[in-house]
């Protein structure tokens, strides 16, 4: 009887490729589907000042706040995996792909090698925050906050966090386009709960106004960033939805107006300027001269 022999070599070499191949599929698996739970989870956390917790000690702050933290700590959580999941083998061939893996680098909406001047300037902000926490006069109110709004130096950082988790994830314009969105759309909700402050649940009316935000200041200059992210989606958006866009800045410029706070009408006085201005780069001789006209007298009524 003849002897048989294995072909130990191609078998073996088989065998490797089959279970490199089912390593690597099921790496490109879960890295997909940690890159869209991340990614997704950023765009509800736009949707949280809507929320309310009416019985706690500030409904209108602290669940915010707490919800807020306990996501931005999963969202987190959700990153260190990502970054520590299997990867793909790779092939001397070059078929192998890479994980999702979001690294530091810092990127801008549709900008190459931008400056990382804000970058930067978050970071030596959360130095001076955090040492001027250690340095207060209470130490556990200065990092922890209170129960009012919790906004101590221990919520800063979940906001810097938060704000790096999104430059990380964000690759492509069209993500930060979503993101603004979605915040467009959560403000122009909360705009009508201040607006429409006496159709609310009694357990949800603040004395001093702003709907579910609580706070008349607060929700203006909320109102306010959010108007000026639907210009901006006014602008870059070509189709006919661009209107929608147009319309919801309209409306939030009334929230903020209507909510008769000086320092928010005065920032919305200099963003109108600084706009202008910033335009004079990129008008027409015509329009230039027509921009120029307006913030004459722009500068006019504030000098009278």
């Amino acid at each position: 009887m003849d002897k048989c022999e294995w072909p130990d070599g191609p078998l073996i070499l088989r065998i490797d490729s089959q279970n490199s191949w089912r390593q690597s599929a099921f790496a490109l698996i879960l890295n997909s589907m940690l890159k869209q739970l991340i990614k997704y989870s950023l765009f509800v956390s736009v949707f949280i000042p809507l929320l309310i917790t009416p019985w706690t000690f500030s409904g209108w702050h602290f669940g915010k706040t707490f919800i807020f933290q306990m996501l931005v700590e999963v969202v987190l959580l959700l990153y260190l995996v990502s970054r520590g999941a299997p990867t793909p083998p790779k092939f001397p061939s070059g078929r192998g792909t890479g994980p999702f893996a979001p690294t530091l680098a810092i990127k801008l909406v549709g900008a190459n090698g931008r400056s990382l001047l804000l970058d930067w300037s978050i970071i030596i902000f959360t130095v001076i925050i955090f040492f001027t926490g250690l340095t207060g006069i209470n130490f556990a109110n200065s990092f922890w906050g209170n129960l009012t709004r919790s906004n101590g130096v221990f919520l800063w950082l979940h906001f810097i966090v938060w704000f790096f988790l999104i430059i990380t994830t964000f690759k492509e314009k069209r993500d930060y386009i979503h993101l603004f969105v979605c915040a467009v759309i959560g403000a122009t909700l909360a705009s009508f709960t201040a607006v429409g402050q006496n159709f609310l649940p009694l357990s949800w009316q603040s004395l001093s106004g702003g709907g579910v935000i609580g706070n008349r200041a607060i929700a203006a200059g909320y109102f306010l960033a959010a108007a000026g992210l639907a210009v901006y989606l006014f602008v870059e958006e070509q189709s006919k939805r661009r209107w929608i866009y147009f319309s919801a800045a309209i409306w939030l410029i009334f929230a903020v107006l209507y909510s008769g706070t000086r320092g928010a009408f005065l920032g919305l006085i200099a963003g109108v300027a600084v706009g202008l201005v910033s335009s004079l780069f990129f008008l027409s001789k015509k329009l230039k001269i027509a921009v120029g006209a307006v913030l004459a007298t722009i500068c006019i009524v504030l000098a009278s």
